[in-house]
């Protein structure tokens, strides 16, 4: 399973610390965050839950222009250009 988020200016405690500790506690593998308030665009931070402590780990942060691949949940590579700006290819 994964959750993705997008972080909102009218409930941004909500959708960065209270949500990310309810999915953990349902034992949700995968967290990915959108988060378009900090710096200087749209940020993607991916977390993994770590079994042991029962808390989300940053696996990845990527950021305007940045690029990264990952294993999981599935072989995927993604670029912040084509997922923020897609009619920019």
């Amino acid at each position: 399973m994964l959750v993705v988020e997008s972080v909102s200016p009218s409930s941004v405690t909500l959708d960065r610390v209270a949500k990310p500790a309810v999915y953990a506690e349902q034992g949700i593998p995968y967290f990915w965050r959108v988060d378009s308030l900090v710096g200087e665009g749209p940020r993607l931070q991916v977390y993994r839950l770590d079994a042991a402590t029962g808390a989300y780990v940053l696996d990845m942060e990527l950021g305007p222009g940045e690029h990264g691949g990952l294993t999981a949940p599935w072989p995927v590579t993604l670029d912040m250009i084509e997922f923020v700006m897609p009619h920019k290819r």
